[in-house]
């Protein structure tokens, strides 16, 4: 009980997911996932996550108690976000990669700003948080190319809006669960704005525009044939999204959060069947 409560709410599940966005984009381009980067890609999101959900606790009181009593009851936090941020530079350091020590650096940084800087401009700006967050974790398709040392394609730039679409999503998702404690501290989300049920149909639409974009990149032969096996996670997407509108409880939004680590395993189980039936990659 105490392994699962740490990986959900210690900031681990969305670390790994972050883990399995490198695998994916290996996956599709087909090109070598190290253990370094995955490594660095996992520290990054946890520093980031762990930092997010300590500073957030007093608010998660209303809209996430598990969480909040689970961090309260330890005092460790920020010595592990300390001990994380070392370990990722001195990783990031020993790549001798300039482009991955820039651009990792600047998505910590650009994730914990926004608890201390631009949290802000929700207040201001509608819809603020979830284009910020997905924002950053589209950036982590861009990540993977710099530590390749290869020309972005375009390909890559197409699997980043992917994500970025999926992530927003998902971002409005939980901020159905933080309703409350948005609405109490005035930010700005999609469903403080337009309501919950307005936000439902929201969310539908998105679910379905991923699917039609990555159909047409895969048509068009910008992204390889395997990367359509990932459409099936808008049918868990929907199943989450269905169970949020009957609010069946904190369980669904923490299925919700293991969407990004499907991703991989989508692919890679699409990988495997083309080889099997020894399918062209792409259809163009």
């Amino acid at each position: 009980m105490h392994l699962w409560k740490e990986l959900v709410f210690g900031g681990h599940l969305f670390a790994i997911g972050s883990v399995s966005v490198m695998l994916m984009c290996a996956a599709i381009f087909l090109l070598p996932a190290s253990i370094e980067i995955m490594c660095i890609s996992y520290l990054l999101f946890y520093i980031i996550y762990l930092n997010d959900y300590s500073k957030g606790v007093c608010v998660d009181k209303i809209t996430n108690s598990g969480r909040a009593s689970y961090l309260q009851s330890r005092g460790s936090n920020f010595i592990l976000i300390n001990l994380a941020s070392c370990l990722f530079f001195v990783l990031l350091l020993l790549s001798g990669n300039n482009g991955l020590i820039i651009t990792g650096t600047l998505i910590l940084v650009l994730g914990l700003l926004y608890g201390n800087v631009f949290k802000d401009l929700t207040k201001k700006i509608i819809g603020f948080k979830n284009f910020y967050v997905a924002a950053v974790w589209s950036f982590m398709v861009l990540f993977f190319f710099l530590q390749q040392s290869v020309d972005l394609t375009y390909g890559a730039l197409m699997l980043a809006f992917f994500v970025f679409l999926r992530m927003m999503n998902l971002q409005i998702m939980f901020d159905m669960r933080d309703f409350n404690g948005d609405m109490e501290e005035g930010l700005l989300t999609f469903p403080v704005r337009f309501g919950l049920q307005r936000n439902m149909t929201l969310m539908r639409i998105i679910n379905v525009l991923s699917v039609v974009f990555m159909t047409i990149c895969v048509l068009s032969g910008i992204l390889p044939l395997a990367s359509l096996s990932i459409i099936v996670v808008a049918y868990y997407a929907g199943k989450c999204i269905e169970d949020i509108s009957s609010q069946k409880g904190q369980l669904c939004y923490v299925f919700a959060a293991f969407e990004p680590i499907l991703w991989f395993l989508l692919v890679f189980a699409g990988n495997l069947f083309m080889q099997l039936l020894n399918i062209p990659t792409y259809m163009l």
